[in-house]
């Protein structure tokens, strides 16, 4: 299992599509431009270069700015996690939307605070941002 459940379920989805890939006029017709490719690179410089397994690549300079890039973008979506999680009910956006509602609906008994709570949408966005810690999974970043 992985650490998110977002990631499990579109892993599950993939493979999914993996096995019926597997067997489809696609992957046939795929494999045929791929050869053909192969066959019009057999002998190139560039792709002998570009393809084989060096030191070179991993330690240049475009390498380490992807790598900046991906730690970054790991450490953005670890905060908004943390954010969310334990900051919701601080949120001046998720207070706005309550004081409006209950405006709206000023002669109503109904608490739209909880209905907002157990609404899907608000369960989806902390389901996205919500790490499946607990079952031990393995972080797939």
């Amino acid at each position: 299992m992985y650490a998110s459940y977002t990631f499990t379920v579109l892993s599950k989805i993939y493979e999914k599509a993996n096995i019926f890939y597997e067997y489809s006029l696609l992957k046939r017709v795929f494999i045929k431009i791929k050869s053909f490719f192969k066959w019009l690179s057999a002998g190139s410089l560039l792709v002998a270069f570009l393809t084989h397994e060096s030191t070179i690549l991993e330690s240049s300079f475009l390498f380490k700015i992807y790598c900046l890039i991906v730690d970054t973008i790991n450490k953005l979506f670890k905060s908004l996690n943390i954010f969310f999680i334990k900051n919701i009910k601080e949120s001046y956006s998720y207070k706005l939307i309550i004081k409006r509602i209950n405006k709206y609906f000023a002669n109503s008994r109904t608490d739209f605070e909880n209905i907002i709570k157990n609404s899907y949408l608000f369960k989806f966005i902390i389901y996205m941002f919500t790490l499946d810690e607990d079952d031990g999974g393995e972080k797939w970043w």
